[in-house]
């Protein structure tokens, strides 16, 4: 079953992506809508004291997972509304490699695009995305501004709980052969 979470401002914070691979193509200007899709999201629904928000109670999961921490194994597609501004930093591969590409210094090539705000408008709440970018392939950090909603779609058969993820990362992590970003 498709459903459709609600991640907006501090709710964001509950959703880990420190190993996803993201599909987010870098354009000149940033659209006040941001659609990508992403593999590999951790939805924390554990009660934690650092989280100043209540946890997320995703009832479609059923009983057994309802209190789990949730690693979705298939495609998510995240929607951020009323972006403001953002920075995207890359740090690039090898093609076809997940090794960092280095410059005659030996230092990672990183690639830096910044979207400052054109109104005097808040900036919003702050979204941060880890992980791989899926183009320029490397290791990203897309921080983005935004005033609008931000949500989650995937399939509640694609989710399996954090432990099992755990327990064996290899099975359930992207691999590049895979072909499922469009």
């Amino acid at each position: 079953m498709r459903i459709t979470l609600d991640v907006t401002g501090s709710l964001f914070g509950r959703i880990s992506m420190e190993v996803a691979y993201t599909a987010f193509y870098a354009n000149f200007h940033l659209p006040h809508t941001v659609h990508m899709e992403i593999y590999g999201c951790h939805i924390i629904q554990e009660e934690y004291p650092l989280f100043k928000t209540k946890p997320f109670v995703i009832a479609e999961l059923g009983p057994t997972m309802m209190r789990e921490d949730i690693f979705i194994i298939g495609k998510t597609n995240l929607t951020i509304t009323g972006v403001q501004s953002g920075n995207l930093s890359v740090y690039l591969y090898y093609p076809d490699k997940n090794e960092f590409l280095m410059d005659h210094r030996k230092k990672s090539v990183r690639l830096n695009r910044n979207w400052s705000s054109t109104t005097n408008e808040h900036r919003g709440a702050e979204y941060v995305l880890g992980g791989t970018l899926e183009w320029h392939r490397g290791q990203q950090e897309l921080i983005l501004y935004a005033t609008g909603q931000a949500t989650m779609e995937f399939d509640t058969e694609d989710c399996i709980k954090g432990s099992e993820y755990v327990m064996n990362p290899e099975k359930y992590t992207y691999k590049l052969e895979n072909e499922w970003l469009s």
